[in-house]
């Protein structure tokens, strides 16, 4: 038997199709959500790729079976779509003939309901046109009802016998046999977790249908005045359409290699925790591509919405208009790839990295995105970039940062009057103790550890192994604070162990301000404890020890830089902390303490 079967040889040959009785039932006249059945949308399906295209070759999911004893075929995997097409042949066969060959063994119905002998007896008498038993309602009859009305809804308004034709003649699936040993297993194995074409997936198989279907323009005819010129002309022709067709398999093989490539890239697992995008890997890429495209497309894989979705993305972006067939396709995906390459781009060059990486951290959902969109704009440059997690930081929304960089300028006031408000929580004195203010910290000197990382041209680790879990956790959603000189070394009175609070007030400062702080990952607050920052050195460069916080080079330099002791405490908080307001005026072209 032939592994690729028109309808029309699947339904001919000479056997039965058992539909073996661990089989669930009919599903496919189940309406969905949209209020659309298996069955409708797949005739829908049909009729769709007969009108592009009478003389191209649509394909349908294979089915999965083995061979009994009997000769039989029985149906592992195939019972929905193989009912469906039975009724759907049923309704449009006029020929008598016809329905005998195709849906017949000799007397007996083709498919056979094993043990559901109620709906075997509805298939029977409905494929022979005879009125079936009303007060027999079976689920499986049932459904089989809204199948046949679901499908005379699609056949409306179009012609029957060139449906027909095309249903038969150039609709295909592919048979799969297996060993009957291995029949349960392999039932198990594709039925247990029921698993669905996702969008992205859908998405590739069309590309790939389209660009097959691609024809070379034709050339203009010439008068033929003998048989030699029709050879001549005849033979031209048959080395065209074989050119024609190695260039299309030549397309398709390339695309496809491209896109099982961009697969394997959104499948790794750093990718899809830097970009945040779960396991719908390509659908992250196909996401972004409706986005920059303005095509008002909101991806999903959702079941329920999938048919719809992927509706509109082949009207948006796969359907062929006459004068462009070639192009259509061929431009589109040209485009993804443009947009693939840019999403690489940005993961492999530490600026970008580092940059879009900290705003993914900290930035709620929809901030995120927003982010990306930015990151992916060929025209921005590095400082660009710069400009933008600053504005970030600061709270600027994206109007407000499009607004600033535009040249009117207008709105800069309430992007400045937020850099101020950072600005003036980071020079705080006891910002550690302010709730309102302490969020600002956090934000600040993490990113001072990403800073460290670019210096040295390295990509920040933005994620951890965590040991307990098992797992890779957010950098950022375990955050912390650390004072370098232990807040608990701070007392009324100074004394060999501890600094006076008269002394940091001497410096105008106190322990709680940002020239004693770090960032640290909250499972370590309690390795360092009160110990002194030398202490604290010990533990920090200790190979030995499990230290989560290891990888922040900023941290790291805070506690490895200076000797600190009860006599120097102050002055180098003070040092501190004019070096980072500072830089901090610096990062927002601040002049004035306001």
């Amino acid at each position: 038997m032939k592994t690729k079967l028109s309808i029309r040889e699947y339904f001919s040959l000479d056997k039965k199709f058992i539909i073996p009785s661990y089989q669930r039932g009919y599903k496919w006249g189940v309406p969905g959500k949209d209020g659309k059945t298996a069955a409708q949308i797949l005739v829908r399906d049909i009729k769709s790729a007969m009108q592009r295209n009478q003389a191209s070759q649509y394909f349908i999911q294979g089915i999965t079976c083995y061979e009994n004893t009997n000769n039989d075929l029985i149906l592992i995997d195939g019972q929905q779509r193989t009912t469906t097409i039975l009724l759907l042949l049923a309704t449009i066969l006029e020929n008598e003939d016809d329905r005998k060959e195709l849906l017949f063994k000799g007397k007996e119905l083709k498919l056979k309901y094993d043990i559901r002998t109620s709906s075997h007896d509805f298939l029977e008498k409905y494929c022979e046109r005879k009125n079936v038993d009303e007060s027999k309602d079976t689920q499986d009859i049932y459904y089989f009802k809204k199948a046949i009305e679901s499908i005379r809804l699609q056949l409306d308004k179009i012609d029957i016998e060139d449906f027909c034709k095309f249903l038969l003649d150039q609709t295909f699936l592919f048979v799969i046999t297996v060993d009957e040993s291995e029949a349960t297993n392999v039932f198990s194995m594709m039925n247990g977790n029921k698993a669905f074409m996702t969008c992205d997936e859908l998405v590739k198989s069309d590309f790939l249908c389209k660009i097959s279907n691609i024809h070379q323009p034709t050339e203009n005819p010439t008068p033929i005045n003998s048989v030699e010129e029709a050879l001549t002309v005849l033979k031209k022709q048959i080395r065209k359409e074989s050119a024609d067709e190695w260039e299309n398999n030549a397309s398709r093989s390339r695309m496809s290699r491209e896109w099982d490539k961009w697969l394997y890239w959104w499948n790794r697992s750093e990718v899809r925790r830097f970009y945040r995008c779960g396991e719908d890997v390509m659908g992250h890429l196909l996401k972004y591509f409706c986005i920059v495209s303005d095509s008002k497309i909101d991806y999903t894989n959702d079941i329920n919405a999938l048919i719809d979705t992927f509706e509109r993305f082949q009207s948006y972006f796969l359907t062929q208009q006459p004068k462009d067939t070639d192009n259509r396709v061929k431009m589109n995906f040209e485009r993804l790839r443009k947009l693939q390459k840019r999403f690489e781009d940005i993961y492999n060059d530490y600026e970008t990295y580092n940059r879009l990486g900290f705003l993914l951290q900290i930035l709620p959902p929809k901030e995120r995105e927003e982010s990306i969109l930015y990151f992916l704009d060929k025209k921005h440059t590095i400082n660009d970039f710069d400009d933008y997690v600053k504005f970030r930081m600061a709270g600027a929304s994206k109007q407000e940062i499009d607004s600033y960089n535009s040249i009117d300028g207008k709105t800069q006031e309430s992007v400045i009057a937020k850099e101020y408000e950072v600005y003036n929580a980071l020079r705080s004195k006891n910002i550690f103790e302010d709730p309102n203010k302490k969020p600002f910290a956090f934000t600040y000197l993490y990113y001072k550890n990403i800073l460290e990382s670019d210096k040295r041209k390295q990509r920040f680790e933005f994620f951890y192994w965590d040991n307990e879990e098992k797992d890779f956790k957010s950098m950022w959603e375990a955050h912390s604070l650390e004072h370098i000189w232990p807040k608990s070394r701070i007392s009324e009175e100074s004394s060999k162990e501890s600094v006076s609070l008269k002394d940091l007030g001497n410096k105008g400062i106190t322990q709680h301000c940002l020239g004693n702080l770090v960032y640290l990952h909250k499972k370590d607050n309690s390795k360092f404890k009160d110990r002194i920052p030398e202490e604290k050195k010990d533990i920090y460069f200790n190979l030995d020890e499990k230290i989560y916080s290891r990888s922040l080079l900023h941290t790291m330099a805070a506690f490895g830089s200076k000797q600190w002791s009860i006599e120097n405490v102050p002055s180098i908080i003070r040092q501190n902390y004019d070096l980072e307001i500072s830089k901090i005026r610096d990062l927002y072209g601040i002049e004035d303490e306001q």
